[in-house]
């Protein structure tokens, strides 16, 4: 995922289903850059503000480097500092 398939990415989530729990498969997916990481941030804030808890599985070790370095839903208190933004 890169900035080109991003928003096709965001877009294809339904942020308002009635479901407690999400769980994200990202293991046929590699993160190129910095908007795939912004983008998983978006996807997981989203969810967080509709009371959806959201889990990220299957990120290969790249993928996983960078979303550890750069993402904020992963940090403490990361999704709580930035919703609204």
């Amino acid at each position: 995922m890169f900035f080109a398939s991003v928003t096709d990415f965001v877009e294809a989530f339904n942020f308002k289903d009635e479901v407690k729990t999400v769980e994200i498969d990202l293991s046929k997916a590699h993160i190129w850059d910095e908007s795939g990481v912004s983008a998983i941030d978006k996807i997981v804030i989203k969810f967080h503000e509709n009371e959806i808890k959201t889990t990220i599985i299957g990120l290969n070790a790249a993928s996983e480097s960078i979303v550890d370095s750069i993402a904020v839903f992963n940090k403490p208190n990361g999704i709580n500092q930035n919703i609204g933004h």
